[in-house]
């Protein structure tokens, strides 16, 4: 459905987190390479941690910060800077016709002003923007029904005249900037044996594992939302750990527990919207690498103590949410990332995983991230896998908001072999907050030096990137709520967070790279909670 007047619907590609991957746009902005990074080049970068610059205008409309655009037709990436000093006016600053944005509505709004389908061609954006999901999400038992959509700009429009469009729309609570998001790995299938998973002895998985799992032991279930390119629910190693919504009845084409997502049994496809949260066949020459969301599922929530295959961080009293936001892409929209975040609160989720990110601050992922923390959620990110500093001027979505957001940590990559930094990994010691094993030697080819975890039909196989450094701090992470739990602690997002990273080995060797050179200890942590 397009507009008649400025904007359309369209589709934005976001893409996930995996080394050895890369943004592959030619007109990046130039960045500094890790492997050169020094102290003093990544000091006051960012804003100290629970600074939240989103929440310093909670009437704001328009956020569009510096960030490629992509045109509606034709492969070229346009940069827009849209707080150019060089202009005499800003606001006179020109947005080209075909740039995508997210348009975050409120459809409580919406539907007590009885926007319906039949008014796509009236004179606001949030009346304009109804379609059949619109309406669906008018209708969900959601407690909020703010929602992500992504538009196109038909016309040249100037900052001013957006600005006035955002103003005049009671429904519209944000207009967007929208950027490429990348899953950050995927790799072959290799070894199926316990023995080989090295990140967990290196994180001291088998010295904490009695206090997490025997005396005085987790007695409470932790959802841990796996937002990705989908996960395989029937293998072996998810069948006792996979979150069910009890509500929804499989396979009979009806929303039965009406939040507005059909035979959501076992998580969503965003991207297709369909029930099944199964990976997608992606398109040569990306094909295989739709697994990704699984493997990333197995380090953080595979089954342990199930005679088979390999263990999770959180193997047991664990449920994975999974939540494919890919589809049959290798790329992913921004506001179906927003939405799968939303989804996420909505259902329970404690803790979000999110391996994957695109260059560029995005506000409406943002407020969506501050969303799931004010929740009660706590959100995990990868750095990314592309060697460079990430810093104020570098900025990457949504890992650099862990250090804007109290509650949500960005995760770096060490190599499980020597506890150095892996090659890939993107740094910055004010950003990457903490660093857990990405690969076991990621100089090594990837069939010996990456990490083993589950693929899709019921195989298994190794990957390396932050993308699996990410889920096992996630695993912590739900560890942590867990046995806090158990313990009458405060389990907040930033408790966890804090608990994260003060119980974490400071590595003198990684400060250049990581924020006081912190390193994932499952020892630690447990011993913290429970001396």
């Amino acid at each position: 459905m397009r507009s008649k007047l400025w904007l359309a619907l369209g589709i934005v590609f976001l893409s996930g987190c995996s080394a050895p991957k890369t943004d592959g746009d030619s007109d990046q902005p130039s960045t500094s390479s890790c492997g050169s990074v020094s102290t003093a080049s990544v000091q006051a970068q960012s804003a100290p941690k629970g600074a939240t610059p989103l929440s310093k205008n909670p009437k704001l409309k328009l956020d569009l910060t510096p960030v490629k655009l992509s045109p509606a037709l034709g492969p070229q990436q346009l940069f827009v800077d849209f707080k150019s000093q060089a202009f005499q006016d800003p606001k006179q600053i020109v947005v080209p016709a075909g740039t995508r944005l997210v348009a975050v509505v409120d459809h409580a709004c919406t539907k007590s002003k009885g926007y319906t389908i039949g008014s796509a061609d009236g004179s606001l954006l949030s009346e304009r923007i109804m379609n059949k999901r619109a309406e669906k999400f008018q209708n969900a038992m959601f407690g909020k029904k703010i929602h992500s959509h992504s538009v196109e700009l038909e016309t040249d429009m100037t900052l001013e005249a957006l600005e006035a469009l955002a103003d005049s729309d009671a429904c519209l609570t944000m207009l967007s900037s929208n950027i490429r998001f990348e899953p950050f790995v995927t790799y072959p299938p290799d070894d199926t044996s316990l023995g080989s998973q090295t990140h967990l002895p290196f994180i001291k998985y088998q010295q904490a594992y009695n206090k997490f799992f025997d005396n005085p032991a987790i007695t409470t279930t932790v959802v841990i939302a796996i937002i990705d390119s989908g996960v395989d629910v029937t293998h072996g190693e998810f069948t006792s750990t996979r979150w069910t919504n009890t509500g929804e009845t499989a396979g009979n084409g009806v929303d039965d527990d009406s939040n507005g997502y059909i035979d959501d049994r076992f998580g969503y496809n965003f991207a297709s919207d369909i029930g099944s949260p199964a990976p997608q066949a992606w398109p040569y020459p990306y094909t295989g690498s739709e697994g990704h969301g699984t493997h990333v599922a197995g380090l953080a929530a595979a089954a342990t103590n199930n005679s088979n295959g390999i263990a999770g961080v959180m193997g047991m009293n664990v449920r994975m949410m999974a939540l494919n936001v890919f589809g049959t892409s290798p790329s992913a929209d921004t506001a179906v990332i927003d939405e799968a975040i939303r989804y996420a609160i909505a259902e329970g989720a404690q803790v979000i995983n999110l391996s994957l990110g695109g260059l560029g601050r995005v506000a409406s992922t943002g407020v969506a991230l501050q969303e799931a923390i004010t929740a009660g959620v706590v959100v995990v990110a990868a750095a990314g896998n592309s060697n460079v500093v990430l810093n104020s001027g570098t900025f990457m979505t949504p890992a650099s908001y862990g250090a804007e957001l109290n509650g949500m940590i960005s995760v770096g990559s060490v190599d499980a072999v020597d506890g150095a930094r892996s090659s890939f990994s993107n740094c910055g010691n004010t950003i990457v907050e903490i660093a857990a094993p990405g690969a076991h030697d990621s100089g090594a080819d990837t069939s010996s030096g990456g990490l083993l975890s589950t693929l899709p039909s019921g195989s298994y196989g190794r990957s390396m990137g932050t993308s699996m450094a990410s889920p096992i701090v996630a695993g912590a992470a739900g560890l942590a709520i867990g046995l806090k739990m158990r313990m009458s602690q405060a389990v907040s997002p930033a408790a966890i967070e804090s608990s994260l990273l003060s119980t974490a080995t400071t590595d003198s060797t990684l400060t250049p790279y990581f924020k006081n050179g912190k390193v994932l200890n499952l020892e630690a942590l447990a011993n913290s909670i429970s001396p």
